[in-house]
C-alpha cells in the first residue's frame, strides 16, 4: 500500500511578509495607545500634584493668618494686577511695579515711630503726660490703649513681633483700601504682592514639646512666630517658592524651617522677582483676601500645569488688622 506523503514546505514568502506587516501593525497600534495613556497619565498627575499643594498651601496660610494676634506683611505694590498664565513661568517680562511696602495696622507703626522697642507702662504714663498736642496724642492713643490692656502673654507677644519687624519707613493697612471714584460707596483694595508674611499667635503650652529653655512653672501659653518666604534666593536665577518657619519660645522641639513648595508661579521685573502670592487687606472687616497662582513647569517651563487658590481669610481675634474706634 502507497503511504501518503506529507507536505512539509511551511509558510511561502508571501505569508510570511503578510504575518509580520500585520504584527507591526498591532504593535505599532498598542504602543501609541500606550504612549497616549502614558502622556495623558502624566498629565493628571501634574495637575492633581498642582491642586494638593495648592490647596495644602492655601489651608496652610490660612490657619495661621486665623488665630492671629499681629500680622506683618511686605511685598510689591502695582497700578494693574499682573497675570499669571501657565505660558508666562518667570522670564523677563518687563512687569511695571512699585516700590516695596512693609505693611502694619496703624497703632504698629505710629508705636515704631516713636520707638526701637515695646515701652514699659511706666514709660507710657509719663510720655502721655508730656504730649499736649492733638494731633501728637491721637497717634499717641492709638498705641496706648492698645498696650495698656494686653494681658502679660499678650504683652509679651506683642514685643516678640515688634522686635522681629525690623526697619522701616512702614505703611499702615489703612492706606491699604480707597474709595471708588464718584462717590461711590464701593471700594478698592491695593494689591500687594508678597514677599514676606510674619504672623504671630498664643498656642497652648505642651512641656512634652519642650526645648532648651524651660517654661516658668504654671506656663499655659506659648508664643508662635510663623515666617512665610515667597523668594528663594538660594538659586540663581531666583524664583518663587512658599518657605514656612515655624518658632515658639518654649516648644522649640517641634521648631520647623522648610520649603513648602516650589511650584509657585512668578514674573520678573529685570532683577526683581514677583511672586503670584496677592493680598488685599480690608481692616474693617478683620479679613485678608489672599490668592495664590501655581505652575508645576515640565522641561520647557512655558507648557506649565497651573492652579490657582483663592479666598478671603477672616481672623478670629479683633483689631487685628485695624485698631479699636
Amino acid at each position: 500500500m502507497l503511504k501518503r506523503q506529507q507536505n512539509n514546505m511551511g509558510y511561502t514568502l508571501v505569508e510570511l511578509i503578510v504575518s509580520i506587516a500585520i504584527l507591526a501593525f498591532i504593535g505599532v497600534a498598542i504602543g501609541g495607545l500606550m504612549s497616549s495613556n502614558t502622556v495623558i497619565f502624566r498629565k493628571s498627575k501634574n495637575d492633581l500634584d498642582v491642586q494638593n499643594v495648592s490647596q495644602d498651601a492655601f489651608n496652610r496660610i490660612s490657619n495661621d493668618v486665623m488665630q492671629a494676634k499681629s500680622v506683618y506683611i511686605e511685598g510689591y505694590t502695582t497700578g494693574s494686577e499682573v497675570e499669571f498664565g501657565s505660558n508666562l513661568y518667570g522670564g523677563d517680562t518687563g512687569v511695571a511695579v512699585g516700590s516695596t511696602v512693609k505693611c502694619l495696622v496703624d497703632s504698629d507703626v505710629n508705636l515704631l515711630e516713636a520707638y526701637t522697642a515695646v515701652p514699659s507702662n511706666a514709660d507710657l504714663e509719663t510720655k502721655k503726660a508730656a504730649i499736649t498736642d492733638a494731633a501728637a496724642k491721637a497717634k499717641f492713643n492709638k498705641y496706648y490703649y492698645k498696650l495698656r490692656y494686653m494681658t502679660d502673654e499678650e504683652r509679651e507677644l506683642y514685643s516678640s513681633f515688634i522686635n522681629n519687624i525690623g526697619s522701616g519707613p512702614f505703611t499702615p493697612f489703612s492706606s491699604l483700601k480707597t474709595a471708588a471714584v464718584g462717590g461711590s460707596q464701593k471700594y478698592d483694595y491695593t494689591n500687594v504682592y508678597l514677599t514676606k508674611m510674619i504672623v504671630m499667635y498664643l498656642t497652648p503650652y505642651d512641656s512634652k514639646y519642650a526645648g532648651a529653655t524651660p517654661a516658668p512653672a504654671g506656663t499655659v501659653y506659648d508664643t508662635c512666630k510663623v515666617t512665610y518666604t515667597f523668594l528663594d534666593d538660594e538659586t540663581s536665577p531666583t524664583k518663587a517658592v512658599i518657605r514656612v518657619k515655624t518658632e515658639y519660645k518654649y516648644m522649640s522641639a517641634i521648631d520647623n524651617d522648610e520649603t513648602f513648595t516650589e511650584y509657585v508661579n512668578y514674573r520678573k521685573n529685570g532683577s526683581d522677582v514677583i511672586p503670584g502670592v496677592v493680598a488685599q487687606v480690608d481692616g474693617e472687616n478683620n479679613a485678608i483676601g489672599l490668592k495664590i497662582y501655581f505652575n508645576k513647569a515640565e522641561g520647557d517651563e512655558a507648557q506649565g500645569r497651573k492652579f490657582n487658590s483663592e479666598g478671603i481669610i477672616k481672623l478670629r481675634n479683633s483689631n487685628v488688622l485695624s485698631d479699636a474706634k
